[in-house]
C-alpha cells in the first residue's frame, strides 16, 4: 500500500472528496462552513466538523504543496526578462 493512500486508510469517504475539501480550505481560504455548504450543494453530507478535522489531520501536507508550487511558478516568472525597445513598450524574452 502507497503512502498516500495509507494516510486516508479508515476514512469514510474517498481521498478525492477529502483532498478536495482540504484544497478548497488552504487554496481559496475558505471557512469550514464554506466547504461545508458547497459539498452540500454537490451531493455530500459532510458536517464542518469533519471538514475541520480532515484539514487539521491533512492540511499541512497540502499546505506544502501549495507553497511549493507557488514558489516554482514565482521561480519560473523571475527567469524572464524584459527588455523596453525604442518606442517604451516592453517585450519578454525566455
Amino acid at each position: 500500500m502507497s503512502t498516500s493512500a495509507s494516510r486516508y486508510h479508515r476514512h469514510r469517504f474517498p481521498t478525492e472528496i477529502i483532498g478536495h475539501c482540504v484544497w478548497l480550505y488552504f487554496r481559496f481560504t475558505l471557512s469550514f462552513r464554506d466547504v461545508e455548504e458547497m459539498l452540500a450543494m454537490r451531493g455530500g453530507a459532510i458536517t464542518y466538523e469533519t471538514v475541520r478535522e480532515w484539514c487539521r489531520k491533512f492540511g499541512q501536507t497540502y499546505a506544502n504543496d501549495l507553497r511549493r508550487y507557488c514558489q516554482l511558478n514565482l521561480i519560473k516568472e523571475q527567469n524572464y526578462q524584459v527588455i523596453p525597445d525604442e518606442s517604451g513598450s516592453r517585450h519578454v524574452v525566455d
